[in-house]
């Protein structure tokens, strides 16, 4: 059969299909929009294509975010379109936050958009998935977090790499040296999480130009942009421009976590070993002592063939006793002291329990090898790098404004300097303990707090509606719609902080 068109159905074809797409245009547009004032242009929005691209451009300063909150006071959610992406839905109401980060947490996932975006910096890890993928991170991660873990493990890596960085620091003023504070604690920061994280020390602390450091920095900026630009992918298909750059960071990331990981992973197997050879140790001195007791009529001494152990085959080892007055120097093949163990099952064996983590061998890396010995190099290279967004960013630009800040109001500094000195009475002059760091020092707790009130390490958390919702405010979320809590701007307002909203006062934090 033979089809043949002529030139009116073409017309008909191309105007019925012109007609669906300005429908579908106007449904989206106009009818499912949120309810909630939309963000002014800096074009006419006679070009409402251009206009959002530009509005998307715009959107990445945070002051922006805060002088459009200040100008749609009262109104404390706002909402603007972004070309192939639809709407962003940004709130600053505390309520709001609320509702989206806890309450009705369910609705608010990272959702696929976030998940593409992240992907190839990130994996399959904690910052990038959700729901069950999601929960078994966060159940594998919350023992790493627990006090005894902080306080005889954590505090003692950071205050081990504090002292290092204080030489440096002393070492460049006896020179009469600028120091780069902020590269400095980045640097810091990751030696301290490479530790705490992977069992190792990265030795990035006195060298400027590490090379996973500087692939992670551009790698995380790299990816932020994405969310920015809709032709991302486009980019990313042609390798181009920082996609290209992109492309090259992960690889350099890929080659060295996975370095990490299975360097770790033959340590922890080695940690296993050495387990397993203590307790048949001890095992076969209980042993020995019970059959001492039994023949303590015997004469002669007892010979434990242990120097030998830690070279036995690795399907088991064996420990055996020897009586100088037996006729073959050994006992009874049937005797209870002969030990057989398994060192390192096979995968066909039945697997044996793992028990936590010694001392040696207790950091994020070996919990989660501990926690479930099929998990693959690349599962544990997305934990690698989502480990490091978690502690290393976070903690160094913290440290960086809270500098910043104490630099810029010496009233602050030198109160803060009062407590420490008093704790430091308290301890007769030495090193500050965990107990000490964790109550004794309130008033540097408060600078903390305002310092992340004002410069948050996380400065916006994007979601995705996952069904039609409705904020308390009564805002209505369009299912799709990509939410933003803007905690940067949240910590700017006058309307949550009060007249003096934009300076830093330490003293409102104090309860």
């Amino acid at each position: 059969m033979k089809f043949e068109f002529d030139r009116s159905s073409f017309a008909a074809v191309g105007g019925l299909a012109a007609a669906a797409a300005a429908g579908y245009y106007l449904y989206q547009n106009y009818v499912r929009k949120p309810n909630c004032p939309i963000t002014p242009h800096v074009i006419p929005r006679a070009i409402p294509l251009v206009g959002n691209i530009v509005r998307a451009l715009r959107a990445q300063s945070l002051d922006e975010n805060v002088k459009d909150f200040e100008e749609a006071f009262p109104k404390e959610t706002i909402a603007f379109m972004l070309p192939m992406q639809g709407w962003v839905v940004a709130t600053v109401s505390p309520k709001n936050a609320e509702w989206i980060l806890r309450t009705n947490f369910e609705n608010y996932p990272k959702g696929p958009k976030l998940h593409d975006i992240l992907e190839d910096f990130l994996g399959d890890g904690i910052f990038s998935t959700d729901e069950q993928i999601w929960r078994t991170h966060r159940k594998r991660a919350a023992p790493m977090f627990s006090l005894t873990m902080l306080r005889d493990f954590m505090f003692k890596v950071f205050v081990k790499h504090t002292n290092t960085m204080l030489e440096m620091i002393q070492e460049a003023a006896d020179k009469g040296e600028t120091v780069d504070m902020y590269s400095l604690l980045n640097r810091f920061t990751l030696e301290c999480v490479g530790e705490i994280g992977f069992g190792t020390e990265l030795g990035c602390l006195r060298d400027s130009d590490f090379e996973f450091m500087s692939a992670f920095d551009r790698a995380n900026e790299l990816s932020e942009l994405r969310g920015w630009n809709p032709f991302w992918k486009i980019l990313r298909l042609f390798n181009l421009g920082p996609e290209a750059m992109l492309r090259q960071d992960v690889s350099t990331l890929n080659r060295l976590s996975l370095s990490i990981v299975r360097e770790r992973r033959e340590e922890l197997l080695r940690c296993d070993d050495d387990r397993a050879f203590a307790d048949a140790v001890r095992s076969s001195r209980s042993r020995a002592s019970r059959q001492l007791s039994k023949t303590s009529s015997m004469s002669g001494s007892v010979t434990t063939t242990v120097s030998s152990l830690r070279n036995s085959s690795r399907k088991g080892l064996k420990v055996r006793f020897t009586d100088e007055n037996s006729e073959d120097g050994t006992i009874d093949d049937s005797s209870p002291l002969e030990v057989s163990k398994t060192l390192r099952p096979s995968t066909a064996e039945t697997p044996r329990s793992h028990a936590p983590p010694s001392a040696a061998c207790r950091d994020f890396l070996s919990l989660y090898m501990t926690a479930d010995p099929t998990t693959t190099d690349s599962q544990l290279r997305d934990m690698v790098l989502n480990f490091l967004i978690a502690g290393k960013d976070t903690m160094s630009q913290a440290m960086s404004w809270a500098l910043y800040e104490l630099m810029q109001h010496p009233r602050v500094l030198q109160k803060a300097r009062e407590e420490i000195k008093k704790a430091r009475e308290e301890t007769k002059g030495g090193d500050l303990n965990f107990e000490v760091t964790r109550n004794k020092l309130p008033y540097l707790v408060s600078v903390l707090h305002e310092t992340l009130r004002l410069h948050p390490s996380v400065p916006r958390l994007f979601k995705t509606a996952k069904n039609d919702d409705y904020l308390p405010d009564g805002t209505f979320i369009p299912q799709g719609s990509i939410t933003v809590v803007c905690a940067h701007t949240m910590g700017h307002l006058k309307s949550v902080w009060g007249e003096d909203a934009k300076e830093f006062r330490p003293e409102r934090m104090r309860r």
